[in-house]
């Protein structure tokens, strides 16, 4: 069996798919024709040759552009189910789905259109497909605290079918601090947070995300990409993150980090690579994590020690 045919029979879970954006083109002309409705689109090629996006912005413009079709339950119902099937084909058997309410109801489409046509989606798959699901709510960050407050209450009726809230939308000026108090009210109904963070907007904007501390992880073997020094220094200081753990087996960065950084409080720099962590010890270290420690834990515990 190829690597291709064993991950294709994988069961697999989707835990990230909005659900506007799965509109393929075929069912957004289909729908405009179905409406009534003009979209900026003269055929399914200009439309695939949109989405060859270059930044935020430009996916969001072709993203709204395609909602403008989507007006009746039936409507949601059919861009869920096609969804379903899609993911069925690649052994989907369960997915968590973002859909943004006031993109439609900011249309006039009451919200209970919105959510009773994905549902009816949702509740087809189950049976047809063994697909299994539930709903996020996602809050537009462009739009205001009170806005978001009142599409918090027009779901209220329908808790039993999300999963949690989310954000997203364009990002700069809109931090995820605007809907703190949004996000504790929904927490209080008892909806799991998740936002959007960081796509567009400055660092700070995922420390704001998240109520765990963020410790950022250099390991350019696996990435290919070498976290810049002063970055990791600036973001230490602003806060954005509590620690970093350095696997790239670069001391001489690291020995940059823990002196730019020992000013700041409860910050920590840790080295997860075996070959430097007696030179990174002696440097000053927090710590070592690295994949030997398994092997002879006591021997790491005596090298720490010593260090001391």
């Amino acid at each position: 069996m190829s690597l291709d045919a064993y991950i294709a029979g994988l069961p697999k879970a989707e835990l990230h798919l909005h659900i506007e954006g799965s509109l393929e083109p075929e069912l957004m002309f289909e729908l405009a024709q179905r409406n009534s409705v003009a979209i900026p689109f003269d055929s399914v090629e200009a439309v695939r040759a949109a989405y060859d996006f270059s930044n935020l912005q430009d996916f969001l413009d072709i993203y709204y552009a395609g909602a403008n079709v989507l007006l009746t339950r039936r409507d949601f119902e059919d861009l869920a189910f096609a969804y379903f099937q899609r993911a069925a084909a690649d052994n989907v058997r369960h997915a968590e789905i973002f859909f943004d309410p006031q993109t439609h109801t900011d249309r006039g489409v009451p919200f209970e259109v919105v959510v009773e046509g994905l549902v009816a989606g949702i509740e087809r798959a189950r049976a047809e497909l063994g697909v299994t699901s539930g709903l996020i709510l996602s809050f537009l960050r462009h739009l205001s605290e009170e806005e978001a407050f009142a599409t918090l209450e027009a779901a209220t009726p329908y808790l039993r079918h999300f999963v949690g809230v989310g954000l997203d939308s364009s990002e700069v000026g809109h931090p995820p601090s605007k809907f703190e108090r949004v996000f504790a009210a929904a927490r209080e109904l008892g909806l799991k947070l998740c936002a959007h963070a960081g796509e567009e907007g400055p660092p700070a904007y995922v420390r704001e995300a998240l109520e765990i501390p963020v410790i950022a992880y250099d390991i350019p073997v696996c990435v290919g990409l070498k976290l810049d020094r002063k970055i990791t220094v600036t973001l230490a200081r602003e806060g954005t993150i509590a620690g970093l753990k350095d696997s790239s087996a670069d001391d001489g960065t690291l020995r940059y980090v823990l002196a730019d950084t020992r000013d700041v409080p409860d910050f920590f720099a840790m080295t997860g690579s075996e070959i430097v962590v007696d030179s990174v010890l002696n440097m000053g270290a927090h710590g070592v994590v690295p994949g030997l420690a398994n092997v002879d834990p006591a021997g790491y515990v005596r090298l720490w020690a010593h260090c001391q």
